[in-house]
């Protein structure tokens, strides 16, 4: 599946993230993300959107995001990819960077 899929993160209780980074596939670097945003829920049913990435491509190399002006936490985070370009397109990381209470 190249359209409209995503990849979700649950976590232990609702965080508030302020940056994240994602790494593409790095055994592929034709396999890539092109038209993504990332969104959270608390419900896994309600998504609300809080970085869209397009036009940003997610190639093989590692890129950082910028949460701007987010002041609610979620428990469950995905990033949606509406297109991917190649075969199997998808993610070798993911990572949240959260606010400490």
């Amino acid at each position: 599946m190249t359209s409209n899929f995503w990849i979700k993160i649950e976590c232990l209780q609702a965080v508030r993230v302020w940056k994240f980074v994602l790494t593409g596939r790095r055994n592929d670097s034709s396999e890539q993300i092109r038209n993504w945003w990332l969104e959270g829920s608390n419900d896994d049913s309600e998504w609300t959107l809080l970085r869209s990435g397009n036009p940003f491509t997610i190639d093989s190399a590692t890129h950082q995001f910028i949460v701007e002006n987010n002041t609610n936490s979620y428990e469950f985070y995905r990033i949606f990819v509406v297109e991917g370009h190649g075969t199997n397109p998808g993610l070798s990381q993911v990572q949240l960077f959260v606010y400490s209470d």
